[in-house]
């Protein structure tokens, strides 16, 4: 008798949302980036609760929105043109509300021929890069975090407004399900979080948009 022996060949080192050819669609960096100044986003689920490079440990309350790098010329970057300003603020464990002020541009991850991942450099110098895994550009958008949780940390980011009319698409928690939540799932907003936004553009950011 003569057995057949069939092969399928695969990466096992990419994630099977890293593919460029059927996906790449859903996973422009710049989508994120290119947000309006006064467009504020909330972390709504992660697989983590701990980030001691950023919020420390049970943070709550992180929202983020983007603005043009006002002294781009000051930067000793070739990219400086293409650089934006994350504006985070978030709650740390003793409830007090911390800003950080975040040099951020799109960079390339899985060998991809398009900017699909997000690079912030921290105020330690340090550089974070999380990879876009789905972005709509609207209600959500789903981050890789490969330094948490083993390489398998995810953030779930809701744009403010779908949170506060409890409006957010159900597929935004479907691909966190599906893709992250087993590695963990934790939950830093809520309703609360609305109470005070420190992170609100000021009039002369608003008038650079």
């Amino acid at each position: 008798s003569h057995a057949l022996a069939f092969s399928v060949v695969t990466d096992d080192s990419n994630p099977i949302w890293a593919n460029e050819t059927r996906l790449g669609k859903y996973q422009n960096a710049w989508t994120i980036l290119n947000q309006s100044s006064n467009v504020i986003y909330y972390l709504s689920k992660s697989t983590f609760s701990k980030a001691n490079n950023l919020w420390g440990e049970n943070f709550t309350c992180v929202s983020v929105r983007m603005s043009n790098v006002t002294n781009s010329t000051d930067l000793n970057s070739p990219n400086s043109a293409q650089e934006r300003m994350s504006h985070f603020a978030f709650r740390n464990s003793s409830n007090e509300t911390v800003t950080y002020n975040l040099n951020t541009t799109a960079v390339k991850t899985y060998n991809y021929s398009e900017d699909n991942a997000i690079q912030y450099i921290l105020p330690n110098c340090s550089v974070i890069t999380k990879t876009v895994i789905f972005t709509d550009g609207e209600a959500c958008s789903l981050l890789s975090v490969p330094d948490e949780d083993g390489g398998k940390g995810c953030e779930l980011w809701v744009k403010e407004d779908y949170l506060k009319n409890n409006t957010t698409p159900k597929c935004c928690y479907f691909l966190f399900d599906l893709l992250c939540a087993e590695t963990g799932s934790y939950t830093p907003y809520n309703a609360q979080c609305h109470s005070e936004d420190p992170t609100k553009p000021t009039s002369k950011e608003e008038d650079g948009k």
